[in-house]
Protein backbone atom coordinates (compact mmCIF):
# COMPACT_ATOMS: atom_id res chain seq x y z
CA UNK A 1 0.00 0.00 0.00
CA UNK A 2 1.33 3.19 -1.04
CA UNK A 3 2.17 5.71 1.69
CA UNK A 4 0.08 8.42 1.81
CA UNK A 5 1.39 12.16 1.24
CA UNK A 6 2.24 14.14 4.27
CA UNK A 7 2.21 17.31 4.12
CA UNK A 8 3.55 20.07 6.74
CA UNK A 9 3.70 23.76 6.84
CA UNK A 10 5.87 26.30 8.19
CA UNK A 11 3.96 26.46 11.42
CA UNK A 12 4.46 22.51 11.53
CA UNK A 13 8.10 22.59 12.07
CA UNK A 14 8.24 25.43 14.46
CA UNK A 15 5.37 23.25 16.13
CA UNK A 16 7.85 20.38 15.84
CA UNK A 17 10.09 22.91 17.64
CA UNK A 18 8.47 23.90 20.30
CA UNK A 19 7.13 20.29 21.72
CA UNK A 20 7.50 16.95 19.38
CA UNK A 21 4.67 15.15 20.85
CA UNK A 22 2.38 18.26 20.09
CA UNK A 23 3.43 18.03 16.80
CA UNK A 24 3.08 14.34 16.64
CA UNK A 25 -0.88 14.16 18.03
CA UNK A 26 -1.38 16.85 15.60
CA UNK A 27 -0.20 14.89 12.68
CA UNK A 28 -0.53 11.62 13.95
CA UNK A 29 -3.83 11.32 15.23
CA UNK A 30 -5.39 14.89 14.51
CA UNK A 31 -5.43 16.33 18.08
CA UNK A 32 -4.47 19.81 17.88
CA UNK A 33 -3.66 22.10 20.08
CA UNK A 34 -6.67 24.80 21.45
CA UNK A 35 -7.11 27.54 19.09
CA UNK A 36 -5.45 30.64 20.49
CA UNK A 37 -7.08 34.19 20.08
CA UNK A 38 -7.83 35.36 16.40
CA UNK A 39 -5.84 38.12 14.92
CA UNK A 40 -8.12 40.19 13.97
CA UNK A 41 -6.43 44.07 14.00
CA UNK A 42 -2.92 42.00 12.93
CA UNK A 43 -4.66 40.35 9.69
CA UNK A 44 -6.40 43.74 9.04
CA UNK A 45 -3.38 45.96 8.67
CA UNK A 46 -1.90 42.95 6.86
CA UNK A 47 -4.40 42.69 4.04
CA UNK A 48 -4.12 46.84 3.96
CA UNK A 49 -0.34 46.62 3.59
CA UNK A 50 -0.80 43.64 0.34
CA UNK A 51 -3.17 46.41 -1.23
CA UNK A 52 -0.68 49.32 -0.77
CA UNK A 53 2.69 47.27 -1.88
CA UNK A 54 0.62 46.02 -4.90
CA UNK A 55 -0.47 49.65 -5.67
CA UNK A 56 3.45 50.20 -6.21
CA UNK A 57 4.19 46.98 -7.53
CA UNK A 58 1.73 47.68 -10.79
CA UNK A 59 3.49 50.72 -11.04
CA UNK A 60 7.06 49.00 -11.09
CA UNK A 61 7.80 51.53 -8.66
CA UNK A 62 9.79 50.94 -5.32
CA UNK A 63 7.83 51.18 -2.33
CA UNK A 64 8.84 54.39 0.01
CA UNK A 65 9.68 52.76 3.00
CA UNK A 66 12.19 50.34 0.72
CA UNK A 67 13.85 53.77 -0.69
CA UNK A 68 13.66 55.39 2.84
CA UNK A 69 16.20 52.34 4.13
CA UNK A 70 18.31 52.72 1.17
CA UNK A 71 17.29 48.78 0.17
CA UNK A 72 18.18 49.05 -3.45
CA UNK A 73 15.12 46.47 -5.14
CA UNK A 74 11.88 46.26 -6.73
CA UNK A 75 8.62 44.10 -5.75
CA UNK A 76 8.49 40.57 -7.44
CA UNK A 77 6.32 41.85 -10.23
CA UNK A 78 4.52 38.82 -11.04
CA UNK A 79 1.43 39.51 -9.30
CA UNK A 80 -0.12 36.39 -9.86
CA UNK A 81 2.53 34.00 -9.02
CA UNK A 82 2.69 35.97 -5.89
CA UNK A 83 -0.90 35.65 -5.01
CA UNK A 84 -0.57 32.04 -5.36
CA UNK A 85 2.35 32.05 -2.69
CA UNK A 86 0.13 34.20 -0.63
CA UNK A 87 -2.77 31.50 -0.85
CA UNK A 88 -2.66 29.46 2.32
CA UNK A 89 -3.92 26.42 0.22
CA UNK A 90 -1.16 26.86 -1.91
CA UNK A 91 1.77 29.31 -0.75
CA UNK A 92 5.13 28.06 -1.75
CA UNK A 93 5.33 24.62 -1.74
CA UNK A 94 8.55 21.64 -2.30
CA UNK A 95 7.54 18.27 -2.30
CA UNK A 96 10.55 15.96 -0.97
CA UNK A 97 9.99 12.31 -3.52
CA UNK A 98 12.35 10.54 -0.85
CA UNK A 99 10.28 11.37 1.51
CA UNK A 100 7.01 11.51 0.43
CA UNK A 101 5.77 15.06 2.04
CA UNK A 102 5.07 18.22 1.46
CA UNK A 103 6.99 21.12 2.56
CA UNK A 104 4.82 25.00 2.70
CA UNK A 105 4.23 27.97 3.46
CA UNK A 106 2.00 31.27 2.36
CA UNK A 107 4.55 34.49 2.17
CA UNK A 108 3.54 38.13 2.60
CA UNK A 109 5.70 39.63 -0.27
CA UNK A 110 9.24 38.98 -2.32
CA UNK A 111 11.63 41.59 -3.19
CA UNK A 112 13.99 41.87 -6.51
CA UNK A 113 17.10 42.78 -6.55
CA UNK A 114 18.87 44.05 -9.34
CA UNK A 115 21.37 41.06 -9.41
CA UNK A 116 18.27 38.92 -9.90
CA UNK A 117 18.52 37.32 -6.46
CA UNK A 118 15.05 37.29 -4.84
CA UNK A 119 14.50 37.78 -0.84
CA UNK A 120 11.45 37.41 1.38
CA UNK A 121 9.23 40.53 2.94
CA UNK A 122 7.50 39.88 5.74
CA UNK A 123 5.00 42.73 7.45
CA UNK A 124 4.80 42.59 10.96
CA UNK A 125 2.26 44.46 13.34
CA UNK A 126 3.46 45.22 17.11
CA UNK A 127 1.97 47.67 19.64
CA UNK A 128 5.39 46.78 21.72
CA UNK A 129 7.82 49.45 22.23
CA UNK A 130 10.51 48.17 20.28
CA UNK A 131 10.92 45.89 17.48
CA UNK A 132 11.94 42.27 18.63
CA UNK A 133 13.18 39.75 15.85
CA UNK A 134 12.05 36.26 18.16
CA UNK A 135 14.04 33.00 17.27
CA UNK A 136 10.22 32.22 15.03
CA UNK A 137 10.61 34.83 13.01
CA UNK A 138 14.08 33.69 12.14
CA UNK A 139 12.61 30.10 11.61
CA UNK A 140 10.18 31.23 9.36
CA UNK A 141 12.52 33.24 7.09
CA UNK A 142 14.76 30.18 6.74
CA UNK A 143 11.69 28.27 6.11
CA UNK A 144 10.38 30.75 2.90
CA UNK A 145 13.62 31.31 1.98
CA UNK A 146 14.41 27.14 1.45
CA UNK A 147 11.40 26.94 -0.22
CA UNK A 148 11.76 30.15 -2.68
CA UNK A 149 14.79 28.55 -3.89
CA UNK A 150 13.26 25.23 -4.31
CA UNK A 151 11.03 26.88 -6.84
CA UNK A 152 14.25 27.85 -8.92
CA UNK A 153 14.90 31.27 -8.16
CA UNK A 154 18.42 32.87 -7.02
CA UNK A 155 18.02 33.29 -3.51
CA UNK A 156 19.49 36.38 -1.23
CA UNK A 157 21.37 35.12 1.92
CA UNK A 158 18.92 37.90 3.59
CA UNK A 159 15.49 38.69 3.90
CA UNK A 160 13.46 41.66 5.60
CA UNK A 161 10.41 42.36 7.87
CA UNK A 162 8.61 45.66 7.47
CA UNK A 163 7.27 46.65 11.33
CA UNK A 164 4.35 48.62 11.87
CA UNK A 165 4.75 49.74 15.33
CA UNK A 166 1.26 51.32 17.03
CA UNK A 167 2.37 54.79 17.64
CA UNK A 168 1.32 54.94 21.36
CA UNK A 169 2.36 58.40 22.58
CA UNK A 170 0.84 60.62 20.14
CA UNK A 171 -2.98 59.54 20.97
CA UNK A 172 -6.22 58.32 19.29
CA UNK A 173 -8.61 60.48 17.52
CA UNK A 174 -10.10 57.92 15.94
CA UNK A 175 -7.69 56.21 14.20
CA UNK A 176 -4.34 53.98 15.25
CA UNK A 177 -1.37 55.81 14.19
CA UNK A 178 1.57 53.81 13.15
CA UNK A 179 5.32 53.80 12.10
CA UNK A 180 7.27 51.98 10.05
CA UNK A 181 10.67 50.47 10.31
CA UNK A 182 12.24 47.85 7.84
CA UNK A 183 14.80 45.37 9.54
CA UNK A 184 16.83 42.80 8.04
CA UNK A 185 18.65 38.95 9.13
CA UNK A 186 20.70 36.81 7.55
CA UNK A 187 18.83 33.62 6.66
CA UNK A 188 20.34 30.02 7.65
CA UNK A 189 18.18 27.67 4.98
CA UNK A 190 20.93 24.93 5.31
CA UNK A 191 19.16 23.94 8.49
CA UNK A 192 15.48 23.42 6.84
CA UNK A 193 15.82 20.12 4.86
CA UNK A 194 17.45 18.40 8.22
CA UNK A 195 14.89 19.63 10.41
CA UNK A 196 11.78 18.78 7.60
CA UNK A 197 12.96 15.24 7.27
CA UNK A 198 13.37 14.98 10.90
CA UNK A 199 9.77 16.24 11.39
CA UNK A 200 8.08 14.09 8.72
CA UNK A 201 9.88 10.45 10.60
CA UNK A 202 8.34 11.50 13.88
CA UNK A 203 5.35 12.26 12.20
CA UNK A 204 4.61 8.91 11.05
CA UNK A 205 6.17 6.89 13.79
CA UNK A 206 3.94 4.45 15.60
CA UNK A 207 4.09 5.79 19.34
CA UNK A 208 5.04 9.50 20.03
CA UNK A 209 8.22 11.54 22.03
CA UNK A 210 8.25 12.71 25.10
CA UNK A 211 7.13 16.17 25.36
CA UNK A 212 9.02 18.84 25.82
CA UNK A 213 10.13 20.03 29.60
CA UNK A 214 8.65 23.42 28.70
CA UNK A 215 5.33 22.46 26.93
CA UNK A 216 2.46 24.07 28.58
CA UNK A 217 0.35 21.54 26.59
CA UNK A 218 1.19 18.12 28.40
CA UNK A 219 -1.55 17.78 30.88
CA UNK A 220 -4.26 18.95 28.87
CA UNK A 221 -3.46 16.50 26.55
CA UNK A 222 -3.38 13.71 29.46
CA UNK A 223 -6.68 14.81 30.43
CA UNK A 224 -8.50 14.59 27.16
CA UNK A 225 -6.94 11.42 26.35
CA UNK A 226 -4.28 8.86 27.83
CA UNK A 227 -1.23 9.39 26.16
Amino acid sequence: MEQEHLKLSRSSLRLFKECPKCFWLEKHEGIRRPAGYPQALANAVDLLLKSEFDEYRQKGKPHPLLKKYKIDCLLFPDINKLNSWRNTKEGLRFFDKNLNAYLFGAVDDVLQFPNGELAILDYKTTGAAQVNIYEEYQDQMNVYTFLLEKEGYRVSDKAYFAFFIADRLNGFGDRLPFRAEIHSINVNKEVVASEFEKAVSVARADSPPPHSLNCEYHVWHHRIKNF
